[in-house]
């Protein structure tokens, strides 16, 4: 997904948490565990218990008893490179209980950790990724999948890519083939604004969690899950409101807005019972749900 500039947060005060009509799925795996809710969550606030009124009306269903899953998009970037190992794990460090990354596939059928499909805006080299041999771009710098996956106690959000005016063809089988060798299916959510690959990961594993990106467009959420098998929609926040959430959870589906970055945006969306936010700030999102003494 795209970076949407804004300005980093720096003071803000908690918000209190209201009632969320979230679907109680077989598949948790989108949800923090609750060894997290313990350590690294908490509830938003003493108040989270109850139905409480807000701005956007009062929503009478189950209780939220889970704040929502901050995703670090592309990592903590603040003093390192997107998408880079050290901007996972300081995001991590700080709080968040997931990982936004995106995915390329190398000349020699591995998977590349960058936004790009070449490396001169991020690495300011000259070389086009899927042109390159993992071995190649490790030297450059970049990691591969399986370095991210090895990160522990942790949600993966990985965003399949495709090269400008073309297609990494095979990728979707390469994916879960990793996935499965690591043991790291049930740890992570795919997603993407292509369809044909949501389409293809549905027919290779139906079992595997997946999620549609999207923006500047209206959608039926019971719709896309039958046409697309995914559980989850990623849409840009200023898609989502209270009718649009409730209509995601009674299909069975969690909502993760993109990329929510400005404090009065933040507290709107945990107004209307999200089940996570990517954001670049990933830190100061987690001490806004569950403040620290």
């Amino acid at each position: 997904m795209n970076q949407i500039p804004a300005s980093k947060l720096h003071t803000l005060s908690p918000v209190p948490a209201r009632a969320a009509a979230r679907p109680s799925l077989p598949d948790d795996r989108f949800e923090s565990s609750s060894s997290d809710s313990g350590t690294r969550w908490g509830l938003i606030g003493l108040g989270a218990l109850g139905v409480l009124a807000s701005g956007v009306g009062l929503v009478h269903a189950q209780v939220q008893t889970q704040p929502p899953l901050v995703v670090a998009h592309r990592g903590e970037t603040d003093h390192a490179k997107e998408n880079s190992m050290e901007a996972f794990r300081q995001a991590l460090a700080e709080g968040a209980g997931g990982v936004e990354l995106d995915i390329h596939l190398t000349s020699d059928g591995d998977l590349a950790v960058i936004h790009d499909d070449t490396l001169d805006r991020t690495y300011g080299v000259p070389g086009v990724v899927r042109e390159m041999t993992s071995e190649q771009l490790r030297a450059a710098g970049v990691p591969m999948l399986s370095d991210v996956l090895a990160l522990p106690d942790c949600k993966f959000i990985i965003e399949i890519k495709h090269p400008h005016g073309g297609r990494h063809v095979g990728i979707e089988q390469i994916l879960i083939d990793q996935l499965k060798n690591t043991d790291t299916e049930n740890r992570a959510v795919v997603i993407s604004f292509d369809e044909t690959s949501l389409k293809t990961l549905h027919a290779l594993d139906p079992e595997l969690t997946t999620g549609y990106l999207y923006s500047g467009k209206e959608l039926d959420p019971q719709q896309t899950k039958e046409e697309l098998g995914v559980t989850y929609l990623g849409p840009h926040f200023s898609a989502v409101n209270e009718e649009y959430v409730e209509k995601a959870h009674d299909a069975g589906m969690k909502v993760n807005p993109w990329t929510v970055n400005d404090e009065k945006d933040l507290k709107h969306m945990l107004e209307l019972g999200v089940d996570a936010i990517t954001t670049d700030n990933a830190g100061d999102l987690s001490m806004l749900i569950s403040p620290r003494a």
